[in-house]
C-alpha cells in the first residue's frame, strides 16, 4: 500500500505540467520507460491513473468440503461475490450424491458459472461471464422486470383467491436473486478495479454503494412478496379488501419509484419520499378487520408489515435516486 505524500508539480515544454510517479506503483504494475497510462478525470476533482495494457489477474479459491450443504452453498455464494473466476470443491472422501445435488443446483442459480470438471471428490466451477460485460443499469432493470412481474400477479392472485396461482408465482425468485448476485459480484469488482467503472456505466466509485443499496432493496421487495404469498397459501382464506388496497397503493408507488431510478427526476423523487411517510401512517389497523380467528389476524398483520417494509424499501431507492443524480 502506497501512503499518501505530496509530489510537486512541474512544468515542461512551456505548457505541459508533469508530476513524478512513486516508483513502488511503477515497479509493480511492471511500468517500462515509454509505455502509456491511462489518466481518467473525475467528477469530484481527483485523477485515477492506471496502466492500460495491464489486464485483470484470474483469481481461483479451493474450498474444502463441509458435513453441511447449507454452508457449502453459501461458501460458493460468497466466493462467487468476491469475484473469483476459479472455484474447487474438494474432499477428503467421495462427495455423496445429495450433496452432490445440492452443489449443482447453487451452481445453475449464479449467472456465469459453469461446472467444469466434477469426479468423486471434486468440483472445478468456472466463470464464463467476462466482468463489466454487461452494464450496472441493465442487470438493475432486469432485477426490476422481474420483481415487478411478481408484485402484479401477486396482487391478482390475492384478489382472485387463487392459491394454485400464487404457487406457480413463487419459483419466480430464484430469477431475481440470480440477478441480485450477479449485481453484486460486478459491484464488487468494480470496487477493485476502477478501470471498470465506465464500461458498467458507472460514474463515479461513490456510486457503488448506491447501487449496491438499490439492488438489495429490489431483492427484498421480492422476498417480502413471496412471504406475503406463503402467507396466502397457508392462512386459506380470502384476503380482507383493506389489505388489497394497501398492497395496490404500495405497488403503484414501486413502480413510479423505480421508473424514476433511471429517468432521476430530483422533484418526483422527494415527492416519493413525502408520499411515503403518509403511506405508512394509513396502514390499515388488523383490529377493525371481521376475523374472528387469532390465526387469521396474525397473517393479515404480518402481510401488512411486509407490504410497509416494500414501501420503506421504496423510501431508500427514492434517497438514492437522489444521490445518483447529483
Amino acid at each position: 500500500m502506497i501512503s499518501m505524500e505530496q509530489r510537486k508539480v512541474q512544468i515542461t515544454g512551456g505548457n505541459s505540467y508533469i508530476v513524478s510517479l512513486p516508483r513502488e506503483w511503477i515497479t509493480s504494475t511492471h511500468i517500462d520507460k515509454g509505455d502509456y497510462v491511462g489518466v481518467e478525470a473525475n467528477e469530484d476533482g481527483t485523477i485515477t491513473i492506471y496502466p492500460k495494457s495491464v489486464s485483470r489477474k484470474k483469481r481461483s479459491y479451493v474450498i474444502e468440503l463441509t458435513p453441511t450443504p447449507s454452508l457449502n452453498n453459501r461458501l460458493i455464494i460468497s466466493k462467487y461475490l468476491e469475484g473469483y473466476d476459479v472455484i474447487e470443491i474438494i474432499s477428503k472422501e467421495r462427495i455423496p450424491k445429495l450433496m452432490r445435488k445440492e452443489i449443482i443446483n447453487t451452481v445453475r442459480n449464479l449467472i456465469g458459472l459453469e461446472i467444469f470438471e466434477e469426479t468423486a471428490n471434486k468440483f472445478t466451477i468456472s466463470s464464463l461471464i467476462e466482468f463489466g460485460s454487461i452494464k450496472i443499469d441493465k442487470i438493475l432493470r432486469r432485477i426490476i422486470i422481474l420483481t415487478d412481474s411478481i408484485y402484479s400477479e401477486s396482487i391478482t392472485a390475492l384478489r382472485e383467491n387463487n392459491k394454485e396461482f400464487a404457487q406457480e408465482i413463487i419459483p419466480r425468485e430464484d430469477e431475481v436473486d440470480k440477478f441480485y448476485f450477479h449485481g453484486l459480484r460486478e459491484l464488487s469488482e468494480a470496487s477493485r478495479t476502477p478501470q471498470m467503472l465506465k464500461e458498467m456505466g458507472i460514474n463515479r466509485s461513490t456510486d457503488i454503494l448506491s447501487y449496491q443499496s438499490v439492488i438489495k432493496s429490489v431483492e427484498r421487495t421480492a422476498d417480502y412478496l413471496i412471504d406475503i404469498l406463503e402467507l396466502f397459501i397457508a392462512d386459506g382464506s380470502d384476503v380482507p379488501e383493506e389489505i388489497l388496497t394497501y398492497a395496490e397503493h404500495s405497488y403503484r408507488i414501486f413502480k413510479e419509484v423505480t421508473t424514476n431510478l433511471f429517468a432521476r427526476d430530483l422533484t418526483k423523487a422527494n415527492r416519493f419520499l413525502d408520499e411515503l411517510k403518509v403511506e405508512e401512517k394509513n396502514l390499515p389497523d388488523v383490529a377493525d378487520f371481521d376475523t374472528t380467528s387469532l390465526r387469521k389476524a396474525s397473517a393479515h398483520a404480518k402481510m401488512l408489515d411486509y407490504y410497509l417494509r416494500i414501501l420503506r424499501h421504496c423510501s431508500n431507492m427514492s434517497e438514492v435516486t437522489i444521490n445518483l443524480a447529483v
